[in-house]
């Protein structure tokens, strides 16, 4: 035997083949290996896995859709998880991970309405966060498209790159906290806003300092856009339990946010318009349990660079 080596076995784990791809990997700098990968191919091979009821905390579950599409609830729960490659239909799907998530060219279709759901997608995990490719253009409508860490896990790193983003009626990017010292990199996406919804709500559930970098994204909204609820950014407090406490916490006040090559309808963002409340108005904040909700004292706000 091969010490210090990961054995990955891949295969029809959930038929009765016995049809195997043993694959030794050097595994020198794992602290545990007995961790496993588990492939799934196609809507059938995931729709076995999910039937089976299998504990998949020990696996390392990779799913590729291969170009088919899913129409019920995801819901993986693994070392960790990837999912790539088709569509979910009408459908949630959820990836928790102790390690790290990833998900890569996945298109979301159909209604999946707030009534079901307010997330279409949820990632919960402790580990790094990949975001690819993922198209909600095809949607027919939503609340928060994607949610990332609204549980009692934060992340280090989380990446959220060439994505799109149409047709839902609440925040498209939803970024419940991170590690202390953690950065978080929304690239190339697109926003087609509603009336009422952000590109990105930042909460800071732990209180961490950590560095937001926004590059080469657009966005637009309605024409009759306005209001103090209109932003690229919402920095939202959840957690503190009265204004006085929001107020003392200040829990964006720490963090910095990079913009670089960011456009609203074709022009370069190179300021915040805070409190104007028109449609290029590029960040608002609120307090849940501030009377009238909305902050309107600037020193609350992150430090931003424009670039």
């Amino acid at each position: 035997m091969q010490r210090n080596y990961r054995t990955n076995i891949y295969g029809s784990l959930l038929t009765n083949t016995a049809d195997f791809n043993v694959v030794i990997a050097p595994g020198f700098n794992d602290p545990d290996n007995n961790y496993e990968v588990l492939n799934a191919k196609g809507v059938s091979q995931l729709k076995d896995l999910l039937a089976s009821g299998a504990d998949l905390s020990k696996k390392d579950v990779i799913v590729d859709l291969n170009g088919e599409t899913m129409d019920s609830n995801i819901a993986l729960n693994a070392h960790s998880v990837a999912v790539e490659n088709g569509t979910v239909d009408a459908s949630q799907l959820s990836a928790k991970a102790d390690e790290g998530v990833t998900l890569r060219n996945v298109k979301l279709t159909g209604s999946f309405p707030k009534a079901t759901s307010n997330a279409r997608v949820i990632v919960e995990t402790a580990g790094d966060v990949v975001v690819d490719g993922l198209d909600y253009t095809g949607a027919a409508d939503g609340y928060n498209p994607l949610e990332i860490n609204l549980g009692n896990v934060v992340s280090k790193n989380v990446t959220v790159k060439n994505c799109k983003f149409a047709k839902f009626s609440n925040n498209a990017i939803s970024v419940f906290g991170m590690a202390e010292g953690g950065v978080l990199n929304i690239e190339n996406n697109t926003f087609d806003l509603g009336k009422t919804s952000e590109a990105v709500r930042i909460s800071n559930k732990t209180n961490t300092k950590f560095t937001i970098n926004v590059k080469d994204c657009s966005y637009t909204y309605p024409t009759d856009a306005a209001g103090q609820w209109v932003g690229f950014f919402l920095f939202e407090d959840y957690t503190s339990a009265t204004a006085e406490e929001a107020n003392a916490a200040m829990q964006f006040k720490n963090l910095k946010v990079n913009v670089d090559n960011v456009t609203f309808e074709g022009a370069k963002v190179t300021e915040l318009n805070l409190f104007t409340g028109a449609r290029n108005q590029f960040a608002c904040m609120c307090y849940d349990n501030l009377p009238g909700l909305v902050v309107t004292d600037a020193t609350h706000f992150p430090t931003f660079n424009f670039k």
